[in-house]
């Protein structure tokens, strides 16, 4: 699929504001090929944005604008009509967790793309400053997030979640990735596989293993530390009793931990794409292991084994467990 630079703002009919590899996928396949066309995407990873020409990469906290970030906030909503002017006829399908977001998202109804399902559960606002801040009537930012903004008219998920009231207060839309992937055209398919550079090869790699393990990004997002995440894993595959000739290690896309040095001798998987996309492709059902990753369940759920905080002290302490989390 070849996308061209639109010029013309009246062209653009839809705004997309992706942070991960994930909600882009779910963007994609939702997506009609024309529709693509006609988007402008934000994104706040660079990796992607060069196969859209209509794009830009917009972080504010990745900018070091550190406590002034609100401040910039305030500045980019005044400027931002004349900034990107398609803002405001545009549709939008957004995650909304990021300062950036609200700046963009501000008195504009939006679709919310899925992030981990963890993040849908019923929230609760904490009493702080920044929860001040938030209240004020020209503050650039939301009050909610994960789709409970009030601008949010629904919720794309793949899975609904466990016990969450506000699913009955606010449309939830299924989004079945098999069936969207067996509905899209083959340019439409052949562009998301060269977006995230799967091939054929990285089908045929996974297809040799009978085990899976997905990691996640527990220390990156401050969860827990460093060392608690890697005992973690290793206890799982000390249970387990996997190995190295027979099994597989997909990090998550946001990690940045070296597990070729942990478990010397497994197959590591690094390529920053969503379980997903190489789900929908396996012949091979492949027995998945999992703290509390969403992504397994793209795979049968009699494959799935959902190992919770039992193998994480930190986690357990901090979270209680979760034998299965959504």
């Amino acid at each position: 699929m070849y996308i061209q630079k639109l010029d013309d703002p009246k062209k653009i009919r839809r705004v997309c504001i992706s942070h991960n590899v994930f909600s882009l996928l779910q963007y994609l396949l939702i997506s009609t090929a024309e529709e693509i066309k006609h988007t402008f995407f934000f994104f706040t990873d660079g990796k992607f944005s060069r196969h859209f020409p209509n794009s830009m990469v917009f972080n504010i906290k990745r900018r070091g604008f550190g406590r002034g970030k609100y401040l910039q906030a305030y500045l980019l909503l005044l400027r931002r009509n004349k900034l990107w002017p398609f803002l405001k006829h545009a549709e939008f399908y957004a995650q909304d967790n990021g300062v950036q977001d609200w700046v963009l998202l501000k008195n504009h109804n939006y679709i919310c793309l899925e992030d981990g399902l963890g993040s849908y559960q019923e929230q609760s606002q904490k009493h702080s400053f920044d929860g001040f801040l938030k209240r004020l009537p020209f503050y650039p930012c939301g009050i909610y997030t994960w789709g409970y903004g009030k601008n949010c008219t629904a919720r794309l998920l793949s899975h609904e979640p466990a016990a969450d009231s506000f699913l009955r207060e606010k449309p939830f839309i299924k989004v079945d990735l098999w069936q969207l992937w067996q509905e899209s055209e083959k340019e439409k398919q052949d562009f998301i596989f060269k977006i995230f550079n799967v091939s054929k090869e990285d089908i045929e790699f996974f297809e040799k293993f009978d085990h899976l393990l997905l990691t996640q990004c527990f220390s990156e997002f401050k969860i827990i530390s460093e060392k608690a995440k890697i005992e973690c894993y290793k206890n799982i595959v000390k249970h387990f009793n996997l190995q190295p000739e027979n099994s597989v290690i997909k990090i998550h896309p946001r990690e940045v931990t070296d597990y070729s040095t942990i478990f010397p001798g497994f197959h590591i998987y690094k390529n920053s794409v969503p379980i997903e996309l190489i789900a929908l492709h396996l012949k091979k059902r492949l027995q998945v292991y999992t703290v509390s990753s969403s992504g397994v369940f793209i795979f049968p759920e009699q494959n799935v084994n959902w190992c919770g905080h039992k193998f994480c002290k930190e986690l357990y302490d901090k979270h209680g467990d979760c034998e299965r989390p959504f």
